[in-house]
């Protein structure tokens, strides 16, 4: 059955660098959100590399409205987000990385959030780094019964915790605001011209820059907000500054 042909709330962009085994955990993650699939589109953008796996990682995303593109050249995930935004139909961007597995209803509270009027420009999700014991709950599509706290998952971000400071520390978000999982209208991300492609391939910063631009755009005030159950989990990096997506 084919999906209707009206336009889509939400676009997921989400960059991919020969990483198809994780790519299809997320794409099934994806398969099973809480909106209807035919609110939102998925992106993914292929940056070079090799294509060894990719048909069947892309085979999970079969039911969604799933639009691949691929760059004949490796790029770097700067290039590959923008190019990915670019042709995004949705008035609102949330960016994912290959390595995020989602919950069930992330997707619905990005979309509530933008729908509430007065609430801030950009929502930032959790994200809590898994380790193998977590596994099989990911593979079981049981990723919201996984620990938020240490040593088998947490979010890097908030190792103590929260702040308790009434939410202050939202006035300067974009020191978080890292793209495993934030989203924004596609308007405010063109008002600043997309992420910085003169970092290439290097590794970080690009996201955190691209947020630091965003609140400059924007009026003096709380810019970001944060949901604590718009989650994904992903495994412990195996990247480096040194090289990059490796």
């Amino acid at each position: 059955m084919s999906l209707p042909t009206i336009p889509p709330a939400l676009s997921v962009v989400m960059p991919t660098y020969q990483d198809p085994q994780c790519l299809a955990l997320t794409l099934r993650a994806l398969t099973r959100q809480t909106p209807p699939p035919e609110r939102f589109e998925v992106i993914v953008v292929r940056d070079g590399g090799s294509s060894d796996g990719y048909a069947e990682a892309l085979a999970e995303g079969a039911g969604l409205r799933l639009r691949v593109l691929e760059l004949v050249q490796r790029k770097g995930r700067s290039v590959a987000r923008n190019e990915g935004a670019r042709r995004a139909a949705a008035p609102l961007l949330v960016f994912l990385d290959a390595d995020s597995w989602a919950v069930p209803d992330l997707l619905e509270r990005h979309l509530a959030w933008h729908s509430m009027p007065g609430n801030a420009a950009v929502l930032i999700g959790r994200r809590d780094e898994i380790g193998l014991a977590d596994l099989p709950a990911v593979l079981a599509g049981e990723s919201r019964a996984i620990a938020r706290a240490f040593p088998h998952g947490g979010d890097l971000r908030f190792g103590t915790g929260l702040p308790d400071d009434g939410g202050d520390w939202l006035r300067a978000g974009w020191v978080i605001a890292y793209t495993h999982n934030i989203s924004l209208s596609s308007a405010h991300f063109a008002q600043v011209g997309g992420y910085r492609e003169a970092f290439g391939l290097s590794y970080g910063v690009e996201d955190v820059e691209l947020s630091y631009h965003v609140d400059r755009s924007l009026p003096d005030g709380v810019n970001f907000g944060y949901d604590d159950d718009a989650r994904v989990v992903l495994p412990h990096h195996k990247k480096s500054p040194a090289t990059g997506w490796r």
